[in-house]
């Protein structure tokens, strides 16, 4: 007699391939700069708290729902990059560069974005922005 797999059966199998666990994946600042000077740009789903990224250029990078609380970002070119659903609780974003960055319900609270470039073309649509720290930084265009 045949057996008969369903979703449900083949979800709760142990080897089965089709569930995977939605856990953040920690990387350190060496780790990451490695993979983006090799080449790769998605680090979606992936925890960067805590890391020192000063004047580094990660732009055009997936960072979609990543983690990156309590990371200094300070000068770093981070334009043309997505940010959806990240988390940068007591980030300092000072004099960053968000250009064209895409931050739609990005969770900023807290953050330090003095001088930063947040030209009309960024996208903070939906975003947490309570307790930001907005001093001279560039909001051209954009519509609070």
């Amino acid at each position: 007699m045949a057996t008969k797999t369903t979703t449900a059966t083949a979800l709760k199998s142990p080897g089965s391939s089709r569930h995977k666990p939605n856990v953040p994946r920690k990387l350190d600042t060496d780790s990451l700069l490695m993979a983006y000077f090799k080449g790769r740009r998605d680090f979606a789903l992936h925890d960067l708290s805590m890391l020192d990224l000063q004047q580094v250029d990660l732009s055009g990078v997936n960072f979609s729902s990543a983690k990156l609380d309590r990371t200094n970002l300070q000068k770093a070119n981070l334009g043309n990059s997505d940010f959806s659903r990240a988390s940068f609780k007591r980030t300092n974003l000072r004099e960053v560069n968000l250009s064209k960055a895409y931050l739609n319900h990005a969770d900023l609270e807290g953050v330090d974005l003095r001088g930063a470039d947040l030209d009309s073309y960024a996208d903070l649509n939906d975003a947490n922005l309570k307790g930001v720290n907005f001093c001279g930084a560039n909001l051209t265009g954009q519509s609070f």
